[in-house]
């Protein structure tokens, strides 16, 4: 038999690695190539590869303790206001066999900085978090680049996978409320009670609280006004009830 009686013997003992708790590809592929049986010329060949699968030697397979640290992640706010000292965590998975003390680093590549530096210790197959405070009131506008980065152990081999990235863009601060809607019926019966809404947004970098106007500049007349409650980047409709009684007819309106 040729591939396919042999792929479904090959998963079938990756499962059961999977399931004894090998974990990764690369200590799967050595479970199961170290441990097959060989045949034809010593070692791989072309005629049977690796040789014949043993399940029973797979699961038996003893590996070479090593020491490996990876950084499986760095994450922050996508976008921070200049001056503000967002939190980012580092995330350092041990998927060695001894507990390690390692230093981990946050960089901020775009200005050449670096953040800092924390010491963790993590246990065999164990993760962490390492969370740095970063204070961008000197960084620069615009994207950067911030890299987490564990230092290599003391017999580490692989460290390929000792960093990650992430983005984060820095906007200057700013104040700026606007009204960017006023919705109001055609026309109206002299008399009735109109509902006028009015949607606001805050297109600045801090909670605003301001007051919103409406005035009937026909008539020369205020129609009320409202205290308002922004977060950044919050839009909100404020609704004013209009009482038409008095006005005049037959006149445009227009609204500030």
């Amino acid at each position: 038999q040729g591939t396919s009686m042999a792929a479904p013997h090959v998963s079938g003992v990756a499962a059961l690695l999977i399931a004894n708790g090998v974990s990764g590809p690369a200590r799967i592929r050595e479970a199961m190539e170290k441990s097959a049986e060989d045949k034809g010329a010593a070692g791989r060949d072309n005629i049977y590869g690796w040789g014949l699968l043993d399940a029973k030697a797979a699961l038996g397979y003893q590996f070479a303790s090593i020491h490996d640290l990876t950084v499986t992640g760095v994450s922050a706010s996508s976008t921070v206001v200049q001056g503000d000292s967002p939190l980012v965590t580092v995330a350092v998975k041990n998927l060695g066999d001894f507990t390690e003390t390692v230093s981990v680093r946050l960089r901020d590549q775009t200005d050449n900085v670096e953040i800092g530096v924390q010491s963790v210790t993590v246990a065999s197959q164990a993760s962490a978090n390492v969370v740095f405070n970063w204070n961008t009131e000197t960084s620069s506008l615009g994207d950067h680049s911030l890299k987490g980065s564990a230092d290599p152990v003391e017999g580490e081999t692989n460290t390929g996978n000792n960093s990650a990235t992430t983005l984060v863009t820095i906007r200057a601060p700013s104040h700026d409320v606007a009204v960017i809607a006023l919705d109001t019926p055609l026309t109206a019966s002299q008399g009735s009670v109109v509902a006028v809404k009015v949607t606001m947004e805050n297109q600045g970098t801090y909670q605003e609280v301001t007051t919103l106007l409406l005035r009937d500049l026909t008539e020369n007349v205020s129609i009320g006004q409202q205290d308002v409650t922004l977060a950044a980047g919050e839009q909100k409709v404020v609704t004013f009830n209009w009482d038409t009684t008095g006005m005049n007819d037959d006149e445009m309106r227009d609204f500030p």
